[in-house]
């Protein structure tokens, strides 16, 4: 039981750790752009209050185990309200940022299908989501094995859907920002903002990536412990931080651009005075001279 114990302190440690970050985040998206559209205001209002939702119920969960029943081994395997800030809230989370990024890569690419096949696969893992949410509350305890043997299968369905389909996600903004890289590498200034988009897409999708694979593992090598809740706890904060993380990126790329900007600016300015400075017609002025008459 000292092993749940620390797999579960964890897990709710790391969820309410990454709230904070996701704070910042949210504060520093709506002092730097007041001037979003209606729609990315929502959805970033949504999924901070879809976060502290899920949040505040894991505290009471954590406060449950660790003050109101503490030593208490048979609550320790219970679900609780687990199936609810986990995959219940969670796959609501996560299907909202995948269908962001749907979004944007019909947008980039201008084709349906590409966005239908992301729209599908996110649909097909919501959907896992919520049945394993259902057989979890079912079982009642994390360990017990009916339990595991009614969401073992549809748990890995349902997390090799979600790393194929973030995996499809980074692949196509990558190939995108790489083909723009490439029609227009010559421009220094396009040059520096699409390695600063590259840089955020490839570790955007580095950060889920790691986190479905973590989970996928921790499923296949520990069915039934403990580990998976750990983990799956945190999940929907790196899906929300990676979408502000995505937003409050334009800020840097402001700054880098405005930076350019007046350097050139700058630059040319100089040349001009260095140019023009000696035949400007500067007239003589006359010098001052002291009278000494008295008054």
């Amino acid at each position: 039981m000292a092993y749940g114990t620390s797999c579960q302190l964890i897990g709710f440690l790391l969820n309410a750790g990454f709230f904070g970050v996701l704070s910042i985040q949210i504060h520093h998206y709506f002092i730097s752009f007041p001037n979003d559209k209606t729609y990315l205001k929502l959805l970033v209002g949504g999924v901070y209050l879809l976060e502290i939702a899920q949040t505040i119920i894991a505290v009471c969960d954590a406060y449950t185990v660790f003050a109101t029943r503490f030593g208490d081994t048979a609550n320790l395997a219970a679900i609780r309200t687990g199936w609810i800030y986990s995959p219940l809230l969670g796959g609501i989370m996560i299907f909202t940022v995948q269908m962001f990024y749907a979004h944007r890569i019909n947008a980039l690419y201008n084709s349906r299908k590409l966005g239908l096949v992301i729209v599908g696969l996110s649909v097909c893992q919501f959907v896992m989501i919520q049945i394993s949410a259902v057989f979890v509350k079912m079982g009642g305890l994390y360990e017990v094995e009916v339990a595991v043997r009614k969401t073992y299968i549809v748990v890995m369905t349902c997390m090799v859907i979600a790393f194929v389909c973030d995996t499809t996600i980074a692949i196509c903004m990558t190939l995108w920002l790489l083909r723009v890289y490439w029609e227009n590498g010559s421009n220094a200034r396009t040059h520096n903002i699409i390695t600063t988009l590259l840089r955020t897409t490839v570790g955007n999708g580095i950060i889920i990536a790691v986190g479905a694979i973590t989970e996928i593992a921790l499923e296949a090598s520990t069915p039934g412990r403990l580990l998976y809740p750990m983990i799956a706890v945190t999940l929907p904060k790196w899906y929300s931080m990676t979408l502000l993380g995505s937003l409050n990126n334009r800020s840097d790329i402001q700054c880098k651009t405005h930076s350019m900007i007046g350097e050139t600016v700058g630059m040319e300015f100089q040349a001009a005075t260095r140019t023009n400075i000696n035949t400007l017609p500067f007239p003589e002025l006359p010098v001052p001279t002291l009278s000494t008459a008295s008054p």
